[in-house]
């Protein structure tokens, strides 16, 4: 949601821009990068949870990505795993 409301305000900036209003413009980029680096910095923190995460409640507890361990194939005719 965060990554959208950036976008967005970008978005905004670039039309004022084309627009004419180069310090209207200015301003929405500076918010905008200022949003940015406030969801981002707290990354940093011991708890590694954006500012999205934080409202959310959520975290991302890993990448599932692990070095030399194999993913067994599923038996054919195996029902999936719940």
């Amino acid at each position: 949601m965060t990554t959208a409301a950036d976008v967005a305000m970008y978005a905004v900036a670039c039309v004022l821009l084309v627009e004419g209003r180069f310090l209207l413009s200015l301003t929405v980029w500076a918010v905008a990068v200022a949003v940015f680096f406030l969801d981002a910095l707290p990354v940093l923190l011991p708890g590694r949870r954006s500012l999205a995460d934080r409202v959310a409640g959520t975290a991302v507890t890993g990448f599932g990505l692990r070095h030399g361990a194999a993913v067994p194939a599923p038996a054919p005719g195996a029902a999936p795993a719940p």
